[in-house]
């Protein structure tokens, strides 16, 4: 056998072993992305489920609302764990918003024009708020904290009374809350709908309170 004749014969060996272990390798990476894909098929389908699920909805609530009801996805986490980002919710808008203490509003932002916040109402018009050492107090009765994530006892906000046609809002999240902590009590005119419905995840389907 020739020098030409043994380099011939161990390429075609290497040729095999490559052949040999580069097809599993393959078909791992193959399994991985098939995974991959499906996953993104499950949750496109069930985004299009909660989109039917809503536009029923939408018409339900429509016979009986005049048509006042309109979707909002959940941003941020000021809300959690009531709210997580990424809820979507049915809102009441326009109209008569009923807008009670513990209701769940849908309203402008005050720091970014043409962008909505969602925070619960906390005291009404005339109402007096406060937070000593990390209490909500309203009307001098303590208020407890839906999520449980209160404030830390060092924070303060002095008594207020809440004027008219105003609204306190705070996010259930407190210390992670862009809120009235901050930029104080919102005009009703700014409150562009109360909460009613989430419709997205489904495993959280239900009444917002």
């Amino acid at each position: 056998m020739t020098n030409q004749e043994r380099t011939d014969l161990a390429r075609d060996d290497n040729r095999q072993d490559s052949k040999s272990t580069l097809p599993e390798g393959n078909r791992i990476s193959e399994v991985f992305k098939k995974v991959e894909a499906a996953g993104r098929r499950v949750s496109r389908g069930r985004l299009v489920v909660a989109t039917l699920l809503a536009g029923i909805l939408f018409s339900l609530w429509g016979l009986f609302l005049g048509g006042q009801v309109r979707a909002q996805e959940v941003m941020g986490v000021s809300m959690a764990p009531t709210l997580e980002s990424g809820d979507r919710l049915l809102v009441r808008s326009f109209g008569d918003l009923r807008i009670e203490r513990g209701s769940i509003v849908v309203m402008e932002s005050p720091d970014q024009q043409n962008s909505e916040i969602v925070k619960r109402v906390v005291g009404l018009p005339g109402d007096l708020v406060e937070v000593r050492f990390g209490q909500l107090y309203v009307n001098d009765q303590e208020v407890a904290t839906p999520s449980g994530f209160g404030y830390p006892t060092y924070v303060q906000f002095p008594l207020m009374r809440v004027p008219p046609e105003y609204y306190f809002v705070l996010g259930d999240n407190r210390p992670l809350s862009f809120d009235s902590q901050e930029f104080g009590p919102v005009h009703v005119s700014l409150i562009h709908g109360t909460a009613m419905f989430r419709y997205y995840p489904f495993a959280r389907l239900g009444k917002v309170e």
